[in-house]
């Protein structure tokens, strides 16, 4: 779900997490092909291929 102005609604997202533990990758990456996680003090880069693959690196 997004806002009137495009911006991705993150209660939204939130709300689906919880409800079925799984995000869509689409709403993940939106626009771009590169998104940062992080996690546990680290920050990682999962990142959308070409192909349509994910990799995730630290």
């Amino acid at each position: 779900m997004r806002h009137e102005d495009g911006s991705p609604c993150h209660c939204s997202a939130q709300r689906l997490l919880m409800a079925a533990g799984v995000l869509e990758a689409s709403y993940l990456f939106a626009d771009r092909n590169e998104v940062r996680i992080h996690h546990d003090g680290e920050v990682y880069r999962l990142r959308l291929t070409k192909n349509g693959k994910l990799i995730l690196n630290k």
